[in-house]
């Protein structure tokens, strides 16, 4: 019998692979602890007599802390790596055609509206089979301009610090090693931070639109603006189902299949103008040649990697033991008497 030889190559490229999936979904885990912490901040406003004054106060801090929570631990991360959102943010010698933007929010936004419709759909389904579901109650306001301040800041406040730690970050570390991670890795743990069954969907999908478009032009800015657009459309749907629930349960799927189309060409000549294809940066130091994979290697590693298998046991069980609960069905009196009636003659 003779032992396999493994190259000192062969052992740092392991490593490496260990390192590149397990960091990206410890931060995605690590979350869920950032998340208490920083709700605490909101506490010190709960008691505020004035509904006006708190309403406000929780609008303006709900979307930071749960955002800044998810940023945290990516950017406690890239700090670690030494690397900065500058060249992201600032890219030299890069600007992003108008036209790019345009076709991009439209084709992130306008896929929304369907995605939100599967995502009612499947949550009925629970619902029809006796489950109750704990979604947290969106808090619009009683004017329009509160509702419009709402939306937008929103809306921005998430784009911006979440995009970060899944673009700036997460898709910038994998966009290294293999595109499909780059692209499907942060669309899941994105899909996932909000432990929503309802929204995953909808997040899902225009993550992986906002992905490809970042990963294309490696622009937070662009990133950010249809990551807005997804939130956006996403809130209006929502205040629509509050204030006008008979026309928006009557045109939904209609109104968002055709939305669907439009996205889809749109993103369709976006792709077809720029190329479908995803092309990885040249390495800038031996670290990064390291991270670079071939499809088998990729998945192997995305398979293999223990963070992974964390993170969905924290998704599964904040679901099951926080988000969802189905009650015992409830016994009638012939059935109880007829228990006591055995109970008792046994």
């Amino acid at each position: 019998m003779y032992e396999k030889l493994v190259t000192f190559e062969e052992e740092k490229r392991k490593e490496h692979l260990y390192l590149l999936y397990n960091s990206i979904f410890i931060c995605a885990c690590l979350i869920c602890f950032f998340e208490p912490i920083f709700s605490i901040l909101m506490l010190p406003f709960k008691g505020i007599e004035d509904e006006n004054v708190r309403w406000v106060m929780e609008t303006l801090l709900r979307p930071l802390c749960s955002s800044a929570a998810a940023l945290c631990p990516f950017f406690i991360y890239n700090i670690r790596m030494q690397r900065s959102f500058r060249k992201s943010l600032m890219p030299e010698n890069n600007k992003v055609p108008v036209i790019f933007y345009v076709l991009g929010i439209l084709s992130v936004a306008a896929t929304v509206p369907f995605f939100v419709f599967l995502g009612e759909k499947f949550c009925d389904l629970l619902i029809a089979d006796g489950y109750i579901i704990h979604e947290t109650a969106i808090d619009f306001g009683q004017s329009s301009v509160a509702n419009i301040f709402y939306i937008v800041y929103t809306s921005a406040v998430t784009a911006f610090l979440l995009d970060l730690a899944f673009r700036g970050v997460a898709a910038e570390k994998l966009s290294h090693a293999h595109p499909v991670a780059a692209l499907l890795v942060p669309a899941l743990v994105a899909a996932i931070q909000p432990v929503s069954l309802f929204k995953f969907p909808y997040v899902f999908a225009a993550a992986v639109v906002t992905g490809w478009g970042y990963l294309k032009t490696h622009s937070l800015w662009l990133s950010i603006s249809m990551s807005f657009a997804a939130n956006a459309v996403f809130y209006v749907t929502q205040l629509l189902k509050q204030t006008e629930p008979e026309l928006y349960e009557s045109n939904l799927l209609t109104v968002s299949i055709a939305l669907l189309v439009v996205g889809i060409a749109a993103f369709a000549v976006l792709a077809v103008k720029n190329g479908w294809k995803i092309v990885r940066p040249e390495p800038v130091d031996s670290d990064e040649e390291y991270d670079r994979l071939d499809g088998k290697q990729a998945f192997v590693g995305f398979i293999k990697a223990f963070g992974l298998w964390i993170m969905i046991f924290i998704f599964l069980f904040r679901i099951f033991f926080t988000y969802l609960d189905k009650p015992m069905p409830e016994i009638d009196s012939g059935e109880t008497a007829s228990a006591q009636q055995i109970e008792t003659e046994s």
